[in-house]
């Protein structure tokens, strides 16, 4: 488990940045959308991702290409289910990406009171907050990740049953 430690200030930083991200797909997503022709030819990609056999609700997906250039990285996020329908920038929302081998890493990260209060910048006192990864580290990156799969032309279905001590069967 990764833990790093933040206050509230830092928290509200970060907060910002990731809403940026957000945004800036948003408009990415929604500016691909004006045009038909924009959009790549995708193959639709689901499944559902579980945490220690239960729904793994919030969890980001990302596909990596395995050779670059060769492929399209697309991303998914879980429902409350554990359910993803994964998707490209490039391509229509939600409707897979292109074919090809693609290694799969997974994040959520929760932010947690340490118990200790700090000075935030106008001298009054805070809770310090820690940044907690719920996801193994070995799930995590493109170098790391044990997850490996291959996109073929038609539908996909690819479900991860991932383990919080970062164990498991291999794909």
């Amino acid at each position: 488990m990764t833990v790093n430690y933040l206050n509230t200030n830092d928290f509200m930083q970060h907060s910002q940045k990731i809403y940026c991200l957000i945004a800036t797909a948003v408009v990415m997503t929604v500016l691909g959308g004006c045009s038909s022709s924009t959009h790549i030819k995708t193959e639709p990609i689901e499944g559902i991702v579980t945490l220690d056999g239960e729904p793994f609700e919030g969890c980001s997906l990302t596909l990596y290409p395995v050779v670059e250039g060769v492929g399209d990285p697309a991303y998914a996020y879980t429902d409350a289910k554990g359910f993803y329908r994964a998707g490209t920038v490039r391509g229509k929302i939600d409707a897979g990406t292109t074919p090809g081998e693609y290694i799969v890493g997974f994040s959520k990260v929760v932010m947690e009171p340490t118990g200790r209060k700090v000075r935030d910048d106008a001298g009054e006192m805070i809770d310090q907050l820690k940044e907690v990864s719920l996801v193994h580290r070995n799930y995590e990156s493109k170098e790391t990740s044990p997850w490996k799969i291959t996109v073929q032309v038609g539908k996909n279905r690819f479900d991860f049953p991932l383990k919080s001590d970062g164990s498991g069967p291999t794909p």
